[in-house]
C-alpha cells in the first residue's frame, strides 16, 4: 500500500486473511500472544510508623490546600513489584485485513492503510501488582516456623515484624483493614504469638497461616490482573496517498 500498488496489496491481504482463518480454525484459543515482559520494583524501606507519619503530614497539607506538596509527599508510598506483559491481540488482525480489503475495493486507499497500521500497532498490556509487604510478611512467618521452639524470642521478633508488614500493606492501600482475609491473617499471627508464649504448640497454626497468605496473595493477583487489562495503540501518519 505504501507504494500505491493496489493489486499486490489486495493479493497480500487476501493471503493474510486466508492464513489467519486457517490458524484460528486450528486453534480457536489463539487470542493473545505474549511478546514482552517487564518487571518494576518500587521499594519503600520505612516501617508502618513512618508511613503513618507521612500520611498524617500529607493530610495536614491537604487541609491547607497545599495539594502539590501533599502529592509529592505521598508519591514514594509504594512498596510493590509490577509485572507487565505485552500481548499481540491476534483476533483483530483478520478483522483488519478484511476491512482493509473492503476499503481498497471502494478506492479508499488511505483508510485501508490505516486499518492495517492500527491493527499492527495495537497491543494488550496486562499488569499485575504484587504488594511487597504481604510477600515479606509471608517470608517472616515462614522463617519463624523454622525457628526452634526453645528460641521463643527469635520467633516472636519475626512475627512482630510480620505484623508490621501487614500494617504497612493496609496503610499503603494494598488491602483493607476490615477485609476478612486481612483480619484473619492479623488474628492468626497474634494467636501464634500467644501460643509461643504459652505451650508453644504451633505446628498446625503455621500450616494454616501459610495457606491464608497464599490465598490472599493469589486473590490479590487475580483482582489486579482483571482490572488492568487495556489496549495501547500507536498510530503513524507518515505515509500519504
Amino acid at each position: 500500500m505504501q507504494t500505491n500498488n493496489t493489486k499486490e496489496a489486495t493479493k497480500a491481504l487476501k493471503s493474510a486473511t486466508k492464513f489467519f482463518d486457517v490458524a484460528f480454525k486450528n486453534n480457536p484459543q489463539l487470542s493473545l500472544v505474549p511478546i514482552a515482559e517487564k518487571i518494576d520494583v518500587n521499594d519503600f524501606t520505612g516501617n508502618a510508623k513512618t508511613i503513618k507519619h507521612i500520611i498524617n503530614a500529607a493530610q495536614k497539607l491537604l487541609a491547607d490546600n497545599d495539594t502539590q506538596a501533599a502529592r509529592a509527599m505521598l508519591l514514594p508510598l509504594q512498596d510493590e513489584m509490577i509485572f507487565s506483559t505485552q500481548f499481540l491481540p491476534m483476533k483483530i488482525y483478520p478483522q483488519a485485513t478484511k476491512q482493509a480489503l473492503k476499503d481498497l475495493n471502494k478506492g479508499e486507499k488511505k483508510q485501508a492503510f490505516s486499518d492495517i497500521v492500527t491493527a499492527l500497532n495495537s497491543t494488550v498490556v496486562n499488569t499485575v501488582i504484587l504488594p511487597l509487604p504481604l510477600l515479606t510478611a509471608q517470608d517472616l512467618v515462614l522463617e519463624a516456623a523454622k525457628v526452634e521452639k526453645s528460641k521463643k524470642d527469635q520467633a516472636l521478633k519475626l512475627l512482630t515484624s510480620a505484623q508490621d508488614e501487614l500494617t504497612k500493606a493496609e496503610l499503603l492501600g494494598y488491602t483493607k483493614k476490615d477485609s476478612k482475609a486481612y483480619k484473619s491473617l492479623e488474628k492468626e499471627v497474634s494467636n501464634i504469638k500467644s501460643e509461643i508464649k504459652g505451650k508453644n504448640r504451633v505446628e498446625k497454626m503455621y500450616d494454616h497461616i501459610k495457606n491464608s497468605f497464599e490465598n490472599l496473595i493469589e486473590k490479590h493477583k487475580k483482582e489486579v490482573k482483571q482490572d488492568n487489562v487495556h489496549f495501547s495503540q500507536t498510530f503513524f501518519h507518515s505515509f500519504h496517498f
